[in-house]
């Protein structure tokens, strides 16, 4: 598919105000797209390379990606600077400026290069990153750039998320219920919904069936529900018992093979900032495969006591990361084992005076 026609997809998107609208435009541009090609548009259409897990970024500030669109544009970048004061918008800048032309750019081709503009590093990337975006922008028609220029800012004001795409692809099946509940299963089990939606469309319905805990692709988390009052909550689940709310990082933990992988609410890789953590699970984790959740809270050894929350978000850093983890060592207080030994546990509930 050429990434023109996903363009005018996306224009369409951006323009319509109407739900059932956005859900048909969605499907028709799924529908149009090869089994290879889905996973690619759907990270797109939520304005990602991958899965959120991957963590991959463009790397590139609005005055970097302001230096590609003058490059692609052959204008200088205080040129690129003054247009986009007066339209407030670096994709429309882009899009005014390049000359009108029939682009065979494919959908394929502009992700491979997306892609290879993330993962650029290292010494001379910051140069490589401008060329290379720059030289992808003049492979788009105007619109195109656009959209590639808004995706690479941060900026692709679509509002699509995963589950408007799993609406809109469930309505296209006779059976949207079920359709619907097959694919939020596998994608919960898996948090790659490119994935899902190739897998739909190579073995249909029964094949998201198939989809199983894996060790480093982070489980969907579950999260609370809020009801009003106390009365409530005992009316909607039985009795029931409560205990005090922690306050800290949700986390999940997946551990193979001695390797450690931790990763947030919102399904982010944080392993880089949790040392201590990581330590503490290979010591005490006793088994080669598992994933585990839990709530991570910065504690006083000293004590014993937990520390506030405005002390425990002191750990969420890029910086100092090892200085933090001594000051402010975490304890990781598990609530969920969602999958040990082989076996997955996510759909089990825990009765007492029985052994797993």
């Amino acid at each position: 598919m050429l990434f023109e026609k996903l363009a005018d997809y996306f224009q369409r998107i951006e323009a319509t105000g109407e739900r059932l609208v956005l859900y048909k435009l969605i499907a028709e541009l799924l529908g149009k797209a090869s089994a290879n090609e889905l996973p690619k548009l759907a990270y797109l259409c939520e304005a990602r390379l991958a899965p959120a897990f991957v963590g991959l970024e463009m790397g590139m500030g609005e005055q970097l990606i302001t230096e590609s669109v003058a490059l692609a544009t052959k204008m200088s970048s205080r040129q690129i600077n003054r247009a986009y004061r007066q339209l407030g918008d670096l994709g429309v800048v882009a899009e005014k400026l390049l000359p009108q032309r029939i682009s065979r750019l494919t959908i394929s081709q502009a992700h491979e290069n997306l892609l290879k503009i993330a993962k650029t590093s290292g010494p001379g990337s910051i140069d490589q990153k401008i060329r290379l975006l720059g030289e992808l922008i003049k492979q788009a028609s105007p619109r195109g750039a656009r959209y590639l220029v808004r995706f690479a800012v941060g900026r692709l004001r679509l509002g699509i998320g995963p589950p408007t795409i799993i609406e809109a692809v469930a309505r296209t099946n006779p059976d949207r219920k079920q359709t619907r509940a097959l694919i939020e299963r596998a994608y919960n089990s898996c948090s790659d919904l490119g994935l899902v939606l190739r897998t739909l469309r190579q073995k249909g319905p029964q094949g998201l069936t198939r989809f199983k805990l894996h060790v480093g692709n982070p489980v969907r988390m579950m999260m609370a529900e809020r009801l009003p009052t106390a009365e409530a909550i005992v009316a909607r689940l039985g009795r029931c018992a409560a205990e005090a709310k922690l306050d800290g990082f949700r986390c999940q933990v997946h551990l193979s093979s001695r390797s450690v992988e931790v990763f947030s609410r919102n399904l982010e890789r944080t392993t880089y900032m949790f040392p201590d953590l990581v330590a503490a699970v290979r010591k005490q984790i006793k088994t080669s495969n598992a994933i585990i959740e839990g709530e991570a809270v910065a504690i006083n050894e000293a004590t014993g006591e937990f520390y506030p929350f405005q002390i425990t978000v002191k750990r969420k850093r890029k910086y100092d990361v090892e200085e933090m983890a001594r000051e402010f060592p975490l304890a990781l207080v598990t609530f969920d084992l969602l999958y040990a030994h082989g076996k997955n546990y996510s759909a089990e509930t825990y009765r007492p005076g029985t052994q797993n």
